[in-house]
């Protein structure tokens, strides 16, 4: 695949994920890797390198876009500082435990996971799992999120997904918070996961031959920019347009997506894990 091609396809899909994380306010990394994964499968470049590059580099553009969604939630007072500090505490750590765990995983056994984690978030939009939420005062110490931001980090940097679809089940189902404030908790929480989780592939990159051009480790410059791009500006559209459409409706449909992504996933990779 040429490199004018390639930088159309990235602006396409760029749109598409800041459309979707905007609609549905969600980070858009399960639906930039997989797509990422494929784009990169059509061209010369070694699946055992593609699949971290995909990685790392989708964890830069949410670095980007997270710090936007963290900056609207302020605003309206949905995020809290103490218990953001205590995740990011675990988060941080956990993200360079995933890169690490990613640096040294096979590419099969990596996309086998990212296939099961696509239809478990398949399923947790499917089913709706905000109902779960409580009132979120029931912690009575907040160290024990610091182990629950750890998982989540580790969990989002070994996949490179933002991890606002793990973090925010977590707070729901663990420690009660409300949909709204667990939503504006893990927006703020992905600024410092997925730049910890940047930083880990960026560094454990370094020297790895027969890496595409323009890469900085395993974080590749031309496909983060064309990524960015797009997906910053339609992320506000996708927000305004929200108010407009039935968005639960949409994403039940991306729920039923997610998870046949998530089986084809598997295809072509089963026998090599055996």
């Amino acid at each position: 695949m040429e490199l004018v091609s390639l930088a159309i396809y990235l602006v396409i899909t760029g749109a598409i994920v800041g459309f979707v994380s905007g609609l549905l306010g969600v980070g858009g990394g399960f639906i930039m890797v997989p797509v990422l994964l494929w784009l990169l499968d059509m061209t010369d470049i070694d699946r055992s390198i593609s699949t971290q590059v995909v990685f790392g580099t989708s964890l830069a553009v949410t670095t980007v876009t997270a710090l936007s969604g963290a900056r609207t939630h302020h605003r309206y007072h949905k995020i809290d500082p103490k218990v953001v500090a205590c995740l990011a505490t675990g988060s941080i750590a956990g993200a360079q435990l995933g890169g690490f765990l990613a640096h040294n995983t096979d590419w099969e056994v990596l996309r086998f996971g990212l296939g099961i984690l696509l239809m478990i978030i398949g399923y947790l939009t499917l089913t709706r799992y905000e109902q779960y939420g409580g009132s979120g005062t029931g912690i009575q110490n907040k160290y024990l999120l610091i182990p629950a931001g750890f998982a989540a980090g580790t969990i989002s940097a070994l996949f490179g997904v933002g991890g606002s679809i793990i973090s925010t089940p977590i707070l729901i189902f663990l420690f009660g918070f409300p949909i709204h404030i667990a939503v504006g908790i893990s927006s703020a929480l992905i600024v410092f996961t997925a730049t910890s989780g940047t930083l880990s592939y960026i560094i454990l990159g370094q020297g790895i031959p027969n890496l595409p051009p323009y890469s900085i480790g395993y974080v590749n410059a031309f496909i983060w920019f064309f990524l960015v791009v797009t997906s910053v500006v339609m992320a506000q559209v996708g927000a305004k347009v929200t108010q407009r459409i039935d968005a639960q409706k949409l994403r039940r449909i991306f729920g039923v997506l997610l998870i046949l992504v998530g089986l084809r996933m598997f295809q072509g990779y089963l026998p090599a894990l055996f």
